[in-house]
């Protein structure tokens, strides 16, 4: 039986301003693969994913290093990965490190990367991390889950940058800040982290930010319940039960009680030279602290609110990642506190419950 494949991607490091809904796309085709990865062929032109047993063990047969998709990179798109690629000699040695990461995770989590068919090391690429849910079609128009791919930037593989530079560098490009990562400015806000060694803390954060996206549609954590075209695109409404329904009114505009002054012109990487000024910094601040955003990225559509929540959520009850947003004025914002206060505590208790949950969907 042929089926026809949509992939469903999911991206950190780009533009979500103006994209709550994601990217879909039509694509024929999947790089060939052999039965040690756990993908076997039902006919020439169809390749059926089967879950491996072992999780941590798919990390390594999934590992590889790829060329830089410069077509893609030019139009500042992700690669091409209905296309076959070519692993280069050299990926398996990044394999220990996202075996670091598995070991950091819950049983939920970890269970994850059996569902990924290829861990992509990308040696440039137009975000820092991407997911890309493999879906298929059947003869009866029917959806299938067939696993997921996972592409990671290769600056994140090394110590050039932690994970508390590097969030630093996003939280002050919609101020006006450097594009260079680790080229912080002291004038702007600062993301202090301190992470255990022995993991690679922005890796963990790429990953675990992922994930959420997978989980996010495997499960259909926000499922909608009327859409309508409108000027600028579908606007959507969300069941009782979605996780967006906590701070959304609908799929662009969150809910006024969590609404703050600047949200929207927090750009992060679509800027283009409009940006917030510094002198609103310190208000801005003070009122996302307020409402039920965990962090300034998550105020930009619904889909990034549970990815971010989840990443900082993991970062400081799995990973043990101290976390800290400081700023000019002096004043310190604690992550953690924030993520358990009384106005977090729905999401908390949300995100608790997925990771309890003996009957999660995946890839």
């Amino acid at each position: 039986m042929k089926l026809h494949r949509l992939l469903v991607l999911f991206f950190l490091s780009l533009g979500a301003c103006g994209q709550p809904l994601g990217q879909v796309s039509n694509r024929q085709g999947l790089q060939n693969a052999t039965p040690d990865t756990g993908v076997q062929s039902s006919d020439k032109n169809t390749e059926y994913f089967v879950r491996p047993h072992d999780c941590r063990a798919q990390i390594a047969r999934a590992m590889c290093l790829v060329d830089t998709d410069q077509v893609a990179l030019a139009k500042n798109e992700l690669p091409d990965n209905s296309l076959p690629r070519v692993c280069l000699p050299g990926g398996a040695v990044y394999a220990s490190a996202f075996e670091a990461v598995h070991d950091r995770l819950p049983a939920a989590l970890q269970q994850m990367f059996c569902s990924i068919k290829k861990i992509y090391i990308e040696k440039d690429l137009y975000a820092s991390a991407y997911a890309e849910t493999d879906a298929a079609l059947d003869s009866n128009l029917e959806m299938r889950s067939n696993g997921a791919y996972l592409g990671v930037r290769l600056a994140a593989m090394g110590d050039q940058l932690s994970y508390g530079e590097w969030a630093t560098w996003k939280e002050q490009l919609s101020f006006g800040g450097s594009t260079l990562p680790g080229e912080p400015d002291a004038t702007l806000p600062i993301v202090r982290s301190v992470s255990p060694a022995g993991v690679n803390d922005l890796l963990y954060a790429h990953i675990v930010h992922e994930f959420a996206h997978l989980l996010d549609t495997a499960n259909h954590l926000n499922p909608y319940r009327d859409c309508s075209e409108e000027l600028g695109g579908r606007l959507c409404t969300f069941q009782s039960e979605a996780w967006a329904q906590l701070s959304w009114a609908n799929s662009r505009q969150p809910l006024a009680a969590f609404d703050f002054s600047g949200r929207e012109r927090f750009c992060f990487y679509a800027c283009e030279g409009s940006t917030l000024s510094n002198e609103s910094l310190d208000a801005v601040y003070a009122e996302l602290d307020q409402g039920n955003f965990i962090n300034s990225y998550a105020a930009t559509n619904f889909r990034e609110d549970f990815a971010s929540t989840f990443e900082i959520f993991m970062m400081i009850h799995y990973l043990g990642t101290r976390l800290e947003l400081v700023t000019p004025s002096g004043k310190v914002y604690d992550l953690a506190a924030h993520l358990q206060s009384p106005q977090m505590s729905e999401k908390y208790q949300y995100i608790k419950r997925i990771l309890a949950s003996q009957h999660l969907d995946y890839p």
